[in-house]
């Protein structure tokens, strides 16, 4: 049994999550959300989307670093120790990595750019939380300025932002649920 920092940074963690779905942000992507071009009446091409409006989305962001930043307890990679300290055929280990795993493997998956760069969705997260919403490093903010330097790229941008956020949204749940299951054991 989890006991001292370990137990309280497993249950922060779970409070963190329940906070996040609670926000705006969370039920609008549960929702469905909707991106497409279209022309209008004048022959112009306009964007239409039912993203998640930038309030909601900082709002949303600034909860998720306690589990993106390393001085966090509730860091994924805090987590990940924690987690690791488990024997290795635990099966709150085991489920843990397994989520670790996938999320890993779909944030590095490439989504190309309208400008032929092939990104990866971690890098729309990083590119936005480090370069505009929660911290600022010059290098980042360097390339989410040149990402939304244009309507198109900058929608284009932030909608896969939004899909990365959700999918780190929905690996945290399914961490939760494994934690729950560990601090009630």
């Amino acid at each position: 049994m989890l006991q001292g920092p370990s137990r309280h940074a497993l249950e922060l963690f779970n409070r963190k999550v329940e906070k996040l779905a609670a926000l705006s942000f969370a039920q609008i992507m549960r929702a469905g959300y909707s991106f497409k071009t279209v022309t209008d009446k004048l022959g112009s091409r306009v964007l239409e989307s039912q993203l998640p409006p930038v309030e909601a989305t900082d709002a949303f962001v600034l909860t998720l670093r306690f589990f993106l930043q390393d001085n966090e307890p509730t860091s994924f990679r805090n987590l990940a120790a924690i987690y690791g300290t488990l024997a290795d055929t635990d099966p709150s280990r085991v489920a843990f990595e397994a989520h670790r795993r996938n999320l890993n493997s779909v944030l590095d998956s490439p989504v190309p750019f309208p400008d032929g760069s092939v990104p990866t969705l971690r890098d729309y997260l990083y590119v936005t939380v480090y370069g505009e919403a929660a911290h600022s490093s010059p290098v980042q903010r360097q390339r989410y300025l040149q990402w939304h330097s244009h309507p198109v790229t900058g929608i284009n941008a932030y909608k896969n932002f939004c899909l990365a956020l959700s999918f780190v949204f929905d690996y945290a749940e399914k961490v939760a649920v494994v934690t729950q299951r560990l601090l009630a054991g």
